[in-house]
């Protein structure tokens, strides 16, 4: 009973983390990701008693990051107009008959 609570207690914990720093960065004006990368790589380091305060299942972390990748192959395919899509492809199109031949 205790491990759900434990695992649902350090997921809340990262969401608050990274409420902070989002509202940190709009404080300070930097970029939101530079902040969020920074306190994710600081919550690696973060132990108590020579053990890791925040840990998660191997495929818990993998099923995230399957997830996000799709959202930001979503959001950036979103982003695409047709028009710029054609300009696009044809430049890249000759730039690689330009590189075949």
């Amino acid at each position: 009973m205790a491990e759900p609570i434990v695992f649902l207690t350090s997921l809340a914990i990262i969401l608050l983390i990274g409420v902070l720093c989002t509202i940190l960065a709009d404080l300070l004006r930097l970029p939101k990701i530079l902040l969020l990368l920074i306190a994710g790589i600081a919550l690696q380091y973060l132990t108590l008693r020579g053990q890791q305060i925040l840990v998660f299942p191997q495929e818990f972390v993998t099923n995230i990051a399957i997830f996000t990748l799709a959202l930001v192959v979503f959001e950036g395919s979103s982003q695409f107009k047709f028009k710029d899509f054609n300009e696009l492809t044809i430049k890249a199109l000759k730039l690689f008959f330009f590189y075949l031949l």
